[in-house]
């Protein structure tokens, strides 16, 4: 039995589907939600799955820090970290339950994103590979050691699997498909979320140095795998979405 985790923000249009696929895949103990203050009808879906939904508004309203507290919450020895637009394919739990053991700080399967930008996911996995909290198996007392997860909006991901290296746990992806990714209408939105993040935790200059490295990537891609203009022009809006999000803050 596993605890799962899971953080919400509006999300009606994709957390029934989400929940469903939980309940048929996980052999779980108690599905935890935690709400950044919905307006749609978000909790109402999730209570209605027997979740358990705690609210974080304010200051407390940072995806690292819900991503802790629930963990704190939780019961199991192992927690499974599920994004609400994510959807558990059929053998999930078959096929990834058994990176469930020891050394292992974090286990998470690629991600099926249609449209536009699904050439580029596929060439960004097999150049550089990946790192999620979006289907994610982890150990509950290293999580809690990663303290400074509390204080970060984006990219905790990278950040814990960074310090499960430094703790001499190993960082598990498995690019085989195991999960539908539902990014229709939320890809732009966690772009800007990530430049109003680096407004807060870095310099201009790093955030210049990590915005022209996503640049590179969009014409990597374009150069290497023929990019059509019309994704070409997708990618460049998602560069520009950083811009917003750090200028707006």
């Amino acid at each position: 039995m596993i605890d799962v985790l899971i953080v919400t923000y509006n999300s009606a249009k994709t957390l029934d589907k989400c929940l469903k696929c939980i309940k048929r895949e996980i052999p779980y103990n108690r599905i935890l939600v935690g709400d950044g203050g919905s307006r749609d009808d978000t909790v109402k879906i999730a209570r209605s799955h027997g979740a358990e939904v705690y609210m974080f508004t304010g200051r407390n309203n940072m995806i690292g820090r819900i991503r802790y507290r629930l963990a704190e919450i939780a019961e199991t020895d192992w927690l499974l970290y599920v994004d609400s637009d994510v959807y558990l394919l059929l053998g999930w739990w078959k096929y990834m339950s058994k990176y469930m053991a020891p050394k292992v700080g974090m286990a998470m399967a690629a991600g099926q994103i249609e449209g536009i930008l699904k050439r580029y996911h596929l060439w960004r996995i097999r150049r550089y590979g990946f790192v999620t909290f979006g289907n994610t198996l982890v150990p509950r007392d290293l999580l809690l050691s990663f303290r400074k997860m509390e204080d970060m909006h984006v990219g905790e991901d990278t950040a814990y699997a960074k310090y499960c290296r430094t703790k001499n746990y190993l960082v598990i992806p498995v690019t085989r498909s195991l999960t539908y990714h539902d990014k229709k209408e939320g890809l732009a939105s966690a772009y800007r979320r990530w430049g109003k993040d680096m407004r807060y935790r870095a310099s201009l200059p790093k955030f210049m140095v990590k915005s022209a490295v996503h640049l590179k990537n969009t014409f990597m891609f374009a150069i290497e795998e023929n990019a059509t203009p019309r994704e070409l022009a997708e990618l460049l809006k998602l560069y520009f979405e950083m811009y917003r999000g750090y200028l707006k803050g």
